[in-house]
């Protein structure tokens, strides 16, 4: 109240004053306002206020303020003078600044909330702090501009400090409240988060005053609404503000003559549960739904990270997910509240669990809603079973898990138990006797990399692994996590155990499968089969805890067996038994390796010319008169190429009526979308054209990929449209009408604001315009004429540069041998002198006296300074660097490396002082020896270029490094070199594949398969030379494949994972008798050994195919007839006199059991699933025509009257379901089912079915293979004959036939259809194929390479490279001269594998040491190939130009 009552009395002086003041409120920006601002006297009007983005006010002189009032109307600007006499927050105020200084001094700022609330100055546009807001503070406020949209944004932007979060969080604002007479901030403010914070826009805005209404009802109803919607409000101080008084409870009522005999009460169920309910809210399960049933419970939560903060921890392939673990616990809490005694619980055991989903959690306030629902298990009494949903927001119900559990109240301390437990310590003890720890980071990094699992803090709970090498056992050490003092007032609702303590047992099991961590398979939990919790574990943040499991495979699948327990092993606290680890969805490092493949590893310095370069034009002539302008050498894409090159993050603006320009089309590569640089930052595409064109436009048509194309009416509408509003380095004006008289105006005038600082203009024009055009730009101020494109259609200009301005003295450094810079010299103070600047010339030792100067250094113009130092040199280096500027000039050479030895050392010495004295400016100039250095005006005028480029005003950062070549200014960039890419890609990864065709590379290629969309063909690596005498080589012709990803076994066609093979026999073993090259033959191939173009097979695996017999025929038949045979002959033990009913969709497979059992004369009835089906069977089978039927109600009907009333002795179902259970239902009493659906469960049978007798089985194929694998050609090889002696190969109908080139089609067909596809290895057609590996050239073995410090582990290690690579003489430099006991023993290795070893005593640092190097180098006549530095030493090193090598 001091500071305002002060300001406002000494106010009301200046306004008496004959000083007279005004204020305007203005609808324009801050940086617009500033533009009307500078046609003023300095200081006589200013912006006293920063509103928001599109509204300030000006204060200031009351007649300027009155002009510009009229002045900014006229421009159609909303001005209105305020009603005022004082200008506030304007040099009006500086006349107050010690009377109220004076005044208010006495202020000392109270400290009431410890810095807790934050206050954003509108004066430091930064967060302030109450000791900070004393008296001159206030005094300051009085004086300066109040930036009220940098105090909102910095307001919108705040972050706080969370204990449990490792970085500040965002507030997240609830409410706004003015504090002022009317809400008049209240469109600002919205305007300011409208542009920083578009979602806090919306949030609610209190007024504690309202215009026109009683304050004191305002300001209650501001507090109500606060309270009302969760804000933290002091309600009894707020009502003691109307009523001192205090409340008391009313004692003196009268009594009633209650009836206590009648009830009145009508309570709903739901409300009558939820007020007897008893349990709470669970922070994982939730809370039980509204009307809840008893014998089908149900719990609603919402999974929110703001309430559960440990979820983020859990990241699965960039989302968050809701642990397997937390899916579990939400089970056993619902178990524990299930339970009829929770105090005597001894433990909760899980059965055949179930995980389908994964639960992501969305990072919204609203979270996920989860549903569990629990119901009596139908076949287990006591056990309940449960299913886990969720509703996405806007989506539909997604189940995620299923299973059963139960509540154990017995202990399991009995003989039977303590058994097992023995036995699996003993097994644990052998564990850790046998394991070798692992470095549990490289764990972590492993769940990462394959699985695409990144654990945080709280997740992050294994502490120590060890793994066995053997076998899939490890054994790990865990500990607790605390995730309480993470929760929202550290408050978290007991659990049996928590979720990221569970999770631990679940990435245990993924790192059994891990080999140790060196396999890549990427796998995630799908279910376990039995878990059982004990109740003694009850772990408490910082509990340590041990983990051990083992995991066998059977069918392919891993079954992983866990064991939690304290670090004694007193006694198994959690067991996982038969944990199913399943495929990723996805491919988490399929990503990784596109992006590894399409990035570029390696990269060299690339010279290029600057965008301010001097360019070389030509003499436009028209007849005999001379045109206004000069026409570059370069088109308009090489003009775009050079800004690329010099600002990669270049904005260019094109508009154009026609965006099939082909100039445009050229652009493709110059945009950031392409990958490659240099490119443009951004592109915008204004398509101009009239109205019905424009509005059929859309942003993906007619545009290049990475650009934006907005429309544009009429090119006149620029200035007013959203583009103007941006700053652009190149506009392109391709529009023929621009030199329109009036059209010319809007534009040239548009220009100046909407290019940056150095910014270029391309106008297109035509021959006849190019005078006026030039005269138009020359009369035109802000911009330019610079010259034209190569092809005179476009005229650059560019946006005037701002003047350049230096110091009135530059000192130029010069070498005592000043032959070659003193006529630069010469030329450089007679240019500089048209700058009004002097030059001085000074020495090495008048170094000192330049601190704050700018300096020319043409030292390195007699020789490369740095290279010849000495103690006085370095000295004297110390002391120039404490200049303002220096330019340093240093000679190059264009033909290579070794004559810039000098110049190379200098550069890396001045971008290392770049980055240690950042306050000195050091640009460095190379100049090209053969052309430049003769050129001494033009290298005066490259100085003078670089001088005003690298001290300029400019938006970004300049750069410190040129080149000057020819005449031309050049810039480095660090560029992607797609030739040592490709090379590297090469040697590392082997060489990319190349389409060609198949059948004409004559290596043995194997298929090597990711996806569809990632399959290559490389060399094969036959595992023996020489042929075995009872084998076989066959070229393959054709092969049948499937579904490689998809579910195994979910059709009778992939049941067994292998490969249907016809082949040629090329060659045979010697003990072969029964095939003969050139024969045909038949053979199966595991899928998990691949597709092969040449086989190598036993004779007894393959089947010789009679020559009249159609190849696609015979390769469909082996897995469908053998299936037929295993099942009907094997499995059923069906004979002639057998009845069969077979259930299912037509496949390969159902035909072939149809055929078999006819063949055998079994009593066969089909039944189909589609009208389609049962149409296509009766038209195949004609003699079944009445005996195929319809899967429906009536099937047990049509059966018994098909068998007299009998049913059948066997029903072999492909389906399940409703399907198998009609089928069930016509069998004989005693008959079998034989089940081949992946789909049935035994609870969809009939209650009949046991009662009459019938069994189940449901036979596994690849298993009983497996298990006697010589089986499988045996029964082949049994099943053709009897389908030669049975005539049944020619009614083999064929699977689909596609060319090898067309694999992704093929493998499409084959998920569609759930069938087989038939791949023609010797159709025509390309195919990806990895070429072979060039021959590398090895290193000369007669050169000498020399080591410097090489006996270190780097400088081994390039020995060892050496070596490999081919060089037999290396030579290691040392000052001692030798060897450790360890390096003695890699030098022996080394020399056993032929090198010559030489160690010799050399201290590089010594010139002594490198002259007698040097003599031993000519006296033993070693040709030296090569030096490697390997060591550092910190003091003078003589440049390697001391001495020569003989290199011939």
């Amino acid at each position: 109240m001091r500071v305002a009552w002060f300001r406002g009395f000494f106010s009301q002086q200046i306004a008496q004053s004959d000083r007279r003041g005004g204020m305007l409120a203005t609808g324009i920006s801050a940086a617009d306002a500033q533009k009307y601002l500078q046609e003023l006297p300095p200081r006589s009007v200013v912006v006293a206020c920063v509103n928001s983005p599109a509204s300030t006010t000006l204060s200031g002189d009351v007649d300027l303020i009155d002009k510009l009032e009229a002045r900014l109307q006229q421009d159609g600007h909303f001005a209105r003078k305020l009603r005022i006499d004082t200008a506030y927050h304007s040099p009006h105020m500086e006349d107050l600044v010690e009377v109220v200084g004076n005044a208010i001094n006495c202020i000392k700022p109270e400290d009431r909330y410890s810095g807790s609330i934050p206050m954003l100055s509108s004066v430091t546009k930064e967060r302030v702090y109450p000791a900070e807001l004393g008296g001159s503070y206030w005094v300051r406020n009085m004086i300066s501009s109040v930036e009220f949209t940098a105090a909102v944004s910095q307001l919108a932007n705040l972050s706080e400090s969370i204990k449990s979060r490792r970085r500040p969080v965002p507030i997240k604002w609830t409410a706004l409240v003015e504090i002022g007479p009317h809400a008049v901030l209240k469109g600002p403010v919205t305007q300011i988060l409208q542009s920083v914070n578009p979602s806090m826009a919306s949030l609610p805005y209190y007024s504690l005053v309202s215009r026109n209404q009683h304050a004191l009802r305002t300001a209650l109803e501001v507090a109500g609404s606060l309270w009302s919607t969760g804000h933290t409000v002091d309600l009894a101080a707020v009502n003691s503000s109307v009523d001192t008084t205090s409340p008391k409870m009313v004692a003196d009522l009268p009594s009633y003559p209650w009836n206590h005999q009648t009830s009145f009460w009508h309570e709903p169920v739901e409300t009558a549960q939820l007020r007897q309910r008893k349990h709470p809210r669970h922070d994982i399960l939730g809370a039980a739904v509204d009307y809840q049933n008893a014998l089908g419970p149900r719990w609603r939560n919402f999974l929110r990270l703001s309430e559960n903060p440990w979820m983020a921890d859990h990241v699965v392939a960039g989302s968050i997910v809701f642990p397997a673990a937390g899916m579990l616990v939400m089970a056993t809490e619902a178990a524990r509240q299930l339970a009829d005694d929770q105090a005597n619980i001894k433990g909760i055991e899980f059965q055949d669990l179930r995980f389908m989903r994964g639960v992501v959690i969305p990072d919204e306030e609203r979270g996920l809603e989860t549903l569990l629902q629990v119901s009596p298990h139908p076949g287990m009494p006591g056990w309940y079973q449960f299913g886990i949903f969720s509703l996405p927001s806007g989506g539909a119900w997604i189940q995620h898990a299923k299973g059963a559990f139960i509540a154990r109240y017995e202990n399991r301390d009995n003989d039977e138990h303590n058994a097992n437990w023995e036995a699996a310590l003993e097994r644990i003890k052998n564990t850790q006797t046998v394991a070798k720890m692992a470095d549990v980071r490289q764990s972590r990094e492993w769940l990462s990399h394959t699985g695409g699992l990144t654990v945080g803090p709280a997740f992050q709970t294994i502490t120590g692994v060890s793994f066995c090498d053997a076998e899939p056992r490890l054994w790990l050490s865990g500990v607790v996590t605390d995730t309480k003092q993470s929760m929202p007032f550290e408050k978290e609702s007991p659990s049996f155990i928590h979720p990221t303590t569970l999770d631990c047992l679940f990435q245990s099991a993924l790192l059994s499968c891990s080999d140790a961590l060196s396999n890549n398979n990427a796998n995630i939990p799908v279910g376990v089969d039995n878990i059982y919790i004990s109740n003694a574990f009850q772990p408490q943040a910082g509990e340590q805890f041990v983990v051990h499991t083992e995991t066998k495979w059977r069918d392919g699948k891993s079954r992983s067996h866990c064991i939690a327990s304290d670090p004694s092993w007193s006694q198994p606290w959690i067991t996982f038994e038969g944990v199913h680890l399943g495929r990723l969805p996805f491919n988490p490092n399929s990503q990784k390796k596109v992006e590894a493949t399409s990035e570029s590893r390696y990269s060299s310095i690339v010279w290029d010319e600057h965008l301010e370069s001097p360019l070389v034009t030509n003499q436009i002539h028209d007849g005999n008169k001379k045109m206004a302008v000069q026409a570059s050498r370069l088109q308009l894409t090489d003009w775009i190429k050079r800004l690329c090159h010099t600002n990669g993050d270049a904005k260019a603006l094109i508009t154009t009526s026609e965006t099939s320009n082909s100039w445009i089309e050229n652009l493709q590569e110059l945009i950031s979308s392409a990958g490659k640089r240099p490119c443009l930052g951004k592109v915008t595409i204004a398509s101009c054209g009239p109205n019905d064109q424009v509005n059929g436009i859309t942003p993906a048509e007619n545009s290049l990929p990475g650009t934006q194309l907005m429309p544009l009416a009429t090119l006149d509408e620029l200035p007013s449209s959203s583009l103007a509003q941006e700053k652009y380095d190149l506009v392109v004006i391709d529009e023929p009408r621009l030199w329109e008289d009036k059209l010319t105006q809007v534009i040239l005038s548009c220009l100046p604001n909407i290019l940056e600082h150095g910014g270029l203009a391309a106008m297109r024009v035509s021959d006849t315009d190019l005078d006026s055009a030039a005269e138009k730009l020359q009369r035109f101020d802000g911009l330019e004429i610079h010259s034209t494109t190569q092809n005179r259609k476009f005229i650059i200009a560019r946006r005037t540069p701002v003047s350049w301005t230096t110091d009135s003295e530059i000192y130029v450094l010069s070498p005592a041998d000043n032959s070659n810079s003193f006529p630069v010299f010469e030329h450089l103070e007679k240019i500089f002198a048209t700058h009004n600047v002097r030059l001085v010339p000074v020495g090495l030792g008048q170094v000192a006296t330049l601190a704050g100067k700018t300096v020319i250094s043409l030292l390195d113009l007699a020789a490369p300074w740095v290279a010849g130092w000495t103690e006085n040199d370095l000295e004297r280096l110390r002391e120039l660097i404490r200049v303002q500027y220096v330019l340093w000039v240093s000679p190059c050479w264009s033909q290579g490396a070794v004559d810039n030895i000098g110049s190379g050392a200098t550069g890396g010495l001045l971008r290392t002082l770049r980055n240690e004295q950042w306050n000195t400016t050091i640009p460095h100039l190379l100049v090209d020896v053969e052309e430049d250095m003769e050129d001494k005006f033009g290298l005066a005028c490259g100085i003078l270029q670089v001088m005003q480029l690298t001290t300029q005003e400019s938006a970004r950062r300049p750069d410190l490094e040129y080149r000057l070549a020819n005449g031309r200014l050049l810039v480095p960039r660090v560029l992607e070199t797609p030739a040592v890419d490709e090379a590297m890609h090469t040697l590392i990864n082997g060489p990319r594949p190349v389409l060609s065709d198949l059948t004409l590379d004559p290596r043995p290629l194997e298929l090597k398969f990711q996806d569809a969309d990632n399959a290559r063909w490389e060399e094969q690596q036959l595992s023996e030379e020489q042929l075995r005498p009872d084998h076989s080589e066959i070229k393959v012709e054709m092969a049948t494949i499937f579904d490689l990803h998809g579910e195994q076994g979910k059709t009778p066609e992939t049941v067994l994972p292998m490969f249907e093979i016809v082949g040629t026999v090329t060659r045979i073993g010697s003990d072969v008798h029964d095939s003969a090259v050139g024969d045909k033959v038949l053979t199966l191939a595991s899928a998990n050994s691949g597709l092969s173009t040449t086989m190598r097979v036993s004779e007894s695996d393959t089947i010789r195919i009679p020559a009249n017999t159609d190849a696609t025929k015979a390769i469909s038949t082996p897995l469908a007839y053998l299936n037929a045979y295993q099942i009907l002959t094997q499995v059923g033990r069906l004979s002639s006199s057998s009845s069969v009913l077979l259930v299912g969709s037509v496949n390969q497979t159902l035909q072939a059991m149809i055929d078999y059992a006819l063949a055998m004369n079994m009593q066969v009835i089909v039944a189909t699933d589609s009208l389609d089906s049962t149409e296509s069977l009766r038209s195949r089978y004609p003699v079944l025509a009445d005996r195929i039927l319809g899967v429906q109600g009536s099937l047990e009907t049509s059966v018994s009257r098909l068998t007299n009333g009998c049913g059948v002795d066997a029903t072999i179902c492909f389906l399940g379901g409703y399907a198998g259970r009609n089928a069930a239902r016509c069998l004989v009493q005693g008959g079998q089912y034989i089940n081949l659906s992946s789909e049935m469960k035994l609870s969809a049978l009939p209650e009949s079915f046991v009662d009459s007798g019938c069994t189940f089985s449901s036979p596994r194929l690849q298993k009983a293979f497996s298990e006697k694998p010589g089986n499988l050609h045996a029964s082949l090889r049994h099943v053709i004959d009897f389908m030669k002696q049975h005539r049944m190969l020619d009614r083999v109908e064929s699977y689909s036939l596609f060319p090898i080139s067309d694999l992704q089609g093929a493998l499409k067909h084959c998920k569609a259809t759930n069938t087989r596809a038939i791949m023609d290895l010797q159709a025509p057609g390309r195919v990806p194929i990895v070429l072979p590996l060039p021959d590398l050239t090895g290193l000369p073995a007669g050169g000498t390479y020399i080591l410097a410090g090489g006996l270190g582990n780097l400088g081994l290690a390039l020995a060892d490279t050496l070596v490999q690579s081919g060089a037999r003489h290396l030579v290691f430099l040392g000052r001692s001269g030798g060897t450790q006991p360890s390096q003695q023993l890699a030098l022996d290795q080394l020399r056993d594998r032929g090198c010559c070893i030489d160690v010799l005593r050399c201290d590089i640092s010594q010139q002594g040491d490198i002259d007698h190097l040097s003599y031993k180098i000519r006296s033993k006549n070693w040709t030296v190939a090569g030096v490697i530095q390997c060591t550092t030493v910190l003091r003078v090193i003589y440049s390697h130009s001391r001495f020569s090598f003989n290199t011939n």
